[in-house]
């Protein structure tokens, strides 16, 4: 691995994993398991760079950076931040960004005005109007029954309604499409009075309008040697089981993780989703979309763009910004780490190019000014 610079850069790598706590325990039950840590170690030596796991929590992590500070200087070491937490259900995230800043260490992957940008949901499709990018009418709904009046005059029906903060699909089913104001007042109060209820009423609710289409996922990384200082992954389409109706061709929480308590189990014979390479006619449109969403979010590091295309009228509509997104080659993981996994596959790149891109970016930030720079 080069820095920009003719020596070769060969920090020693401290991956901070995002862990909660449980009483006494800490748990990772996403990240820490045999599978993911083989992975891991995979990256780094091949990379020939030595490493450690590095456990964080909320309540340990100014210790831990103090800890590295304490050990070593700046520019013999990197962060690789795998912190993708909201806080809000107890793993961290921004909290971590923003004590790197503070550090002075140098960090893989967001800066925290990146973080902060793609963490709540209204705000961040706020900046894409802003530049814009276009995403599916929204609004917040704070007031039951005069918003839903006022989402159904301002926006119609078929509605999405979210939670604000949310990953992995929690708070997302079937039962999130709306399509009159009897369901949509009964999907709030699920919402409010559910598994996550008073975090989800506290971070917010909002609706957006229903693209009923294809679904795209792109991946853009930092990288010195491409225009823009990005690389923007070929986009795959989502292919969702050929039994689902269209209106069922969305990530719920049910079948993203097989727990089939509201939903029925779907026909043996093929997956949930599959990834294909999008069509070569919407590749430029998708790539062009997807790159002016990240840098509309002051984009650092690297992130998912997920898209929806109205089958319609063909026009493309930026759901969000994953920043920090999961990263993984093997393409049997969990869906995150699937999907850069298959476009990593797709693009006939692998894993091992892409840490490598990640940790150079780090290092190019760092020597830019000591801390992150927002492009």
């Amino acid at each position: 691995m080069k820095p920009s610079s003719d020596s070769e850069w060969l920090p020693e790598v401290y991956v901070f994993v995002p862990y909660t706590t449980r009483g006494s325990r800490m748990e990772s039950p996403e990240y820490d398991t045999p599978s993911y840590r083989a992975e891991v170690k995979s990256w780094f030596d091949a990379l020939n760079l030595a490493w450690r796991w590095v456990p964080i929590t909320l309540k340990n992590l100014n210790r831990t950076i103090e800890k590295i500070q304490d050990r070593q200087q700046a520019g013999d070491c990197v962060v690789f931040n795998l912190c993708d937490g909201d806080e809000i259900h107890g793993y961290p995230g921004p909290s971590v960004v923003r004590g790197l800043e503070q550090s002075g260490l140098p960090f893989t992957g967001a800066s925290s005005a990146f973080f902060d940008a793609t963490t709540f949901k209204v705000p961040m499709k706020e900046r894409f109007l802003k530049h814009g990018v276009p995403t599916p009418p929204f609004a917040r709904i704070r007031k039951i029954p005069q918003d839903i009046d006022r989402l159904a005059a301002e926006i119609g029906y078929p509605l999405m309604i979210k939670p604000e903060v949310s990953a992995a699909s929690v708070g997302i089913s079937l039962r999130s499409l709306v399509h009159d104001a009897p369901s949509a007042t009964a999907q709030l109060s699920r919402l409010i009075q559910g598994e996550w209820g008073q975090k989800t009423l506290a971070a917010g609710i909002f609706a957006e309008r229903f693209v009923d289409g294809p679904e795209f996922t792109m991946l853009i990384a930092a990288d010195r040697n491409h225009p823009q200082g990005v690389r923007a992954y070929p986009a795959v389409e989502r292919i969702f089981h050929s039994a689902l109706p269209p209106h069922e061709r969305f990530l719920s929480y049910g079948r993203y993780w097989s727990e089939y308590k509201e939903e029925a189990r779907l026909p043996a014979g093929e997956p949930f989703y599959r990834y294909s390479l999008a069509a070569p006619c919407l590749q430029e449109k998708l790539v062009d979309v997807s790159t002016r969403a990240f840098f509309a979010v002051s984009g650092t590091g690297y992130a998912r763009v997920d898209v929806r295309m109205e089958a319609r009228t063909g026009e493309l509509f930026v759901l969000e910004v994953n920043s920090n997104c999961g990263l993984s080659g093997d393409r049997e993981a969990s869906d995150e780490e699937t999907a850069v996994g298959e476009i990593l596959h797709l693009a006939h790149s692998t894993i091992h190019q892409l840490i490598a891109a990640i940790l150079e970016d780090a290092f190019d930030r760092f020597q830019a000014n000591g801390l992150p720079v927002e492009r």
